[in-house]
Order: structure tokens, then C-alpha cells, then sequence
């Protein structure tokens, strides 16, 4: 978890201004695979951003509640990013068209659910999903890409 300590994991808009251009002071707590971070903003908007690990999956989870503590109303929110962060990833060249697939294990898989689309899969999202011969929710590592090509292509 030591890679989301001095991470933002949102953005925002409150009115017209970004929100790590407004005055903020955080306070961060850590305990049993979970950080949880208190953003307090000066015009009474407090965001609070849980992260928890799941070592046993591999996985990481987040949530941001926002909470108005003034007596007035807070400036509208707009443009939120729920996961607006850098990852600790490897780069991944851009994939020509294959005959097959890299392995899935080695890949990271990015969960990004659909959102309400007032549908039976509401909220719902395929990992391995395939578009166009590619698996978009799915991040390989530039290396791995590189040992399946044959001697004569992905080389540079």
C-alpha cells in the first residue's frame, strides 16, 4: 500500500476550480491492509477515501464518501474521477493484431464497472471481455509482450 500514500486517487471540479488547487489539509490513518485518508477542504467539504488490500486476491479496493460539514451548500462537483492515480504498472507496447491471445495470468486487470445503464447487468464489468482481438481491461507486461513475438518482430 506504500504506492498510494503520496497518491491522489480522485479529481475533481467544485464550481469551476480543480480540487487539489483549493486549500486542504489531510489526515491519514493505516491499519490491517487498510488506509484511509481525510481530506478536509477550507469551504467545509470533507472527502474521505478508504483503500484496502486484498492480499489473498491481489487486489485493491477504494471508495470516496463526500460529506458537506458547513451550514451552506458546498459549490456543484463535477468532473469526478473515482480513480484518478498513478499505478505502479509496466509499460505496455501497443499490441499488433494476433492470431492469439497472452496469457491471462500475467495480465493486471483493471475492474471497471459499466455504471447504472438501467439494465440486467447493471453495474457489471466482463475482465475478459474481447474487442477488436484485444481484452481492453486487460494490462500485460511490456516484456512478457516481447518474449511471445517471434526473434524477428517486436524487437527496437
Amino acid at each position: 500500500m506504500e504506492f498510494l500514500k503520496n497518491n491522489k486517487r480522485f479529481s475533481f471540479k467544485l464550481g469551476e476550480k480543480n480540487s487539489w488547487d483549493l486549500d486542504v489539509e489531510s489526515e491519514v490513518t493505516e491499519g490491517d491492509n487498510i488506509l484511509t485518508t481525510v481530506y478536509r477542504f477550507k469551504n467545509g467539504l470533507k472527502v474521505t477515501n478508504i483503500a484496502k488490500k486484498y492480499d489473498k486476491y491481489g487486489a485493491y479496493e477504494w471508495v470516496n464518501y463526500f460529506e458537506n460539514t458547513s451550514d451552506k451548500p458546498s459549490e456543484i462537483i463535477s468532473e469526478l474521477w473515482d480513480c484518478d492515480c498513478i499505478l505502479p504498472l509496466g509499460h505496455e507496447e501497443e499490441r499488433k493484431w494476433e492470431a492469439y491471445f497472452p496469457d491471462v495470468k500475467s495480465a493486471t486487470k483493471i475492474c471497471a464497472p459499466s455504471g447504472s445503464t438501467w439494465a440486467a447487468k447493471e453495474f457489471y464489468c466482463n475482465l475478459d471481455f474481447i474487442n477488436d482481438n484485444k481484452r481492453p481491461n486487460h494490462i500485460y507486461p511490456a516484456v512478457f509482450l516481447r518474449g511471445l513475438l517471434p526473434p524477428d518482430r517486436g524487437q527496437r
